[in-house]
């Protein structure tokens, strides 16, 4: 019998937002705190996809839980109180005009470095005077108050979807041991019963490989949690140059250039700039965590049918 996903699939569970927002630790970083050396690296470090990074947010490491067996009650329980929040850290792009490298300009077609790619497949809509061709320049991000906010809103959504993955492993399996359980049976017999009910209510993800031995379960349904908070990751930042990264909420759709100045280091003289001010979608808050999508095992410790490969 195919999995229900009604309860799999269903909407975001309400966050408290002022107490999500009191767990949550953003800092205004300069552009070479979060690209270090160039763009692809510093993605890779991170563990995003190829291209400029606008911001990133971790969360900080919290205790997991499992199962175990209340030989008195003749009872399955967790082991420790459900972890209910995520604490999480945000870097994002300071308000500013950060500068990047010096140039020199060709066309809209050809940027620096690590640049070209991340920037001829997003429309570049010019303010004012266009660059001198063969000229140069220096290259400067510019960070208004209005874009460094959208960055900081588009972090904040990560951190709610990393709770809200502990809300759909942690807290899905309190609900289900929260059901009345026969207390005449023994500890085998009440983990089959769980296995039906979850199994029942589309939930077969969250069984480990054995379920019936409970030390297996903590760690698989740690993974779990790290599964959802990936989705998080590459639904809302993309896949870098493909076609999901170019309409991911998190990443450019463009960026309006213009023709500047900056002062030289040594304060001395004005140094003609390039500046870009990335175009960003406004977070809209959409939930992007899918249980379903997770990889499983079945009891036999073998991966399980993934959705997309069943019909293959």
């Amino acid at each position: 019998m195919a999995e229900q996903t009604h309860l799999i699939e269903q909407p975001r569970p309400p966050l408290d937002a002022r107490k999500l927002a009191s767990l949550w630790k953003v800092t205004s970083v300069g552009y070479f705190d979060l690209n270090p050396a160039s763009p692809r690296d510093a993605a890779g470090a991170l563990g995003l996809s190829e291209g400029v990074v606008f911001g990133y947010t971790s969360e900080i490491g919290y205790e997991g839980c499992g199962l175990r067996w209340n030989e008195a009650a003749g009872l399955l329980e967790l082991d420790r109180p459900v972890p209910e929040w995520f604490k999480c850290a945000s870097q994002v792009l300071r308000k500013d005009v950060h500068v990047i490298e010096p140039m020199v300009y060709r066309s809209d077609e050809e940027w620096p470095g690590h640049w070209s790619a991340w920037m001829t497949d997003r429309p570049i809509t010019w303010v004012g005077a266009r660059p001198t061709v063969n000229s140069g320049y220096t290259l400067c991000l510019d960070i208004t108050a209005e874009t460094h906010l959208v960055l900081r809103r588009a972090e904040f959504e990560h951190c709610a979807d990393f709770t809200e993955a502990l809300q759909r492993v942690y807290g899905a399996l309190q609900a289900f041991l929260s059901v009345p359980q026969e207390r005449r049976v023994g500890k085998d017999e009440a983990i089959t019963g769980l296995i039906r009910l979850m199994t029942a209510h589309g939930c077969r993800r969250l069984l480990p490989a054995n379920p019936w031995l409970l030390e297996s379960w903590h760690q698989h349904l740690f993974d779990v949690v790290q599964a959802l908070t990936s989705q998080s990751k590459r639904g809302r930042d993309g896949d870098g140059l493909g076609a999901a990264g170019r309409h991911a909420p998190h990443r450019p759709t463009g960026y309006v250039a213009k023709v500047g100045h900056i002062m030289a280091a040594d304060g001395g003289r004005r140094l003609p700039a390039i500046m870009l001010t990335p175009q960003l979608k406004p977070a809209n808050n959409e939930p992007v965590l899918a249980l379903s999508a997770v990889d499983g095992v079945d009891y036999y410790g073998k991966a399980a049918t993934h959705p997309r490969n069943e019909a293959k």
